[in-house]
C-alpha cells in the first residue's frame, strides 16, 4: 500500500491526504461590483494550470481551491492593513 502523504490546509486543523487534495470539487468566484469586465482568475499547482471564471460553477482540485482561498484571505489582510496603517504625512 502507497503511504499517504499528508499536508496541513493553511488556518485549519484539517489535514488532506495527497489524494483529497485533488479530488474534483466545485467552485464559484464572485462577480467584481461595477466591473464593465469580469476577469477570470489564473492559478496554478505543481505546473497545471486552471483559469477559472468568475459569477459560474467551475471544477477544480482541492489543492487549487485551496490556493484560491488563501489568495483571497492574503488580499483581505492586506486591504485591512492598508485601512488600519498609521497615516505619515509628509511635510
Amino acid at each position: 500500500m502507497a503511504r499517504q502523504k499528508a499536508i496541513e490546509a493553511p488556518d485549519t486543523e484539517k489535514v488532506w491526504t495527497e489524494e483529497e487534495l485533488w479530488e474534483p470539487v466545485t467552485v464559484r468566484l464572485p462577480l467584481i461590483p461595477g466591473a464593465e469586465k469580469q476577469e477570470a482568475q489564473f492559478v496554478a499547482v505543481n505546473g497545471r494550470e486552471w483559469v477559472v471564471p468568475r459569477g459560474k460553477d467551475f471544477e477544480l482540485p482541492r489543492c487549487a481551491a485551496l490556493v484560491l482561498q488563501q489568495a483571497e484571505d492574503e488580499m483581505l489582510r492586506a486591504i485591512e492593513y492598508q485601512v488600519n496603517a498609521p497615516y505619515k504625512r509628509e511635510k
